[in-house]
């Protein structure tokens, strides 16, 4: 017996970063109000332009957003909801505005497929992303002067030390 409804995104996440952080709570608040079960499946493409492999971007993303990340081998979106196609009545897919009309062609294929905007390239949205940019900017240039500061204080610890082990020798 199908279960009720998916909420799925289909991403590359290579790797995870703010913006997928902003569509995996639309998959959420999406979820929550269709009574569905989220889903996260992420693409296949391993090339030398990606970062990450298909299996380590799956351990981020699990890590970062928990078991709702699928390891499948849906190749891309279309065999995404191929497949939640078999275990659920309705599949709604969340997807970036710009891929949303795109997507939504698959509903003549798919008769039980919704395909809703993310709505992440919004202007507010930037404005979220930038200061979250600023402020991790911030924390790493903070992190930064903290290591500056502790290679400092070892640097002068270790000069201490040598001057005490020569006053030693002269005593000596």
């Amino acid at each position: 017996m199908k279960e009720s409804a998916a909420v799925a995104i289909y991403s590359g996440m290579n790797p995870p970063n703010s913006g997928h952080d902003i569509l995996v709570t639309k998959l959420f608040a999406s979820a929550n109000r269709h009574n569905a079960q989220p889903i996260i499946y992420l693409s296949h493409i391993d090339d030398a332009s990606n970062k990450l492999s298909f299996n380590e971007r799956v351990n981020l993303a699990e890590t970062s957003y928990g078991r709702i990340v699928v390891k499948s081998s849906a190749r891309n979106i279309t065999e995404m909801i191929a497949e939640l196609s078999e275990y659920y009545n309705k599949v709604i897919v969340v997807d970036n505005s710009e891929r949303v009309l795109e997507t939504s062609k698959l509903c003549k294929m798919f008769k039980n497929l919704v395909v809703e905007d993310s709505n992440t390239r919004d202007p507010d949205t930037f404005k979220l992303l930038r200061l979250n940019a600023a402020s991790r900017k911030h924390r790493r240039g903070l992190k930064r002067e903290a290591l500056e500061l502790q290679e400092k204080e070892k640097t002068e610890k270790e000069k201490a030390e040598k001057a005490k082990k020569e006053k030693q020798k002269v005593q000596e």
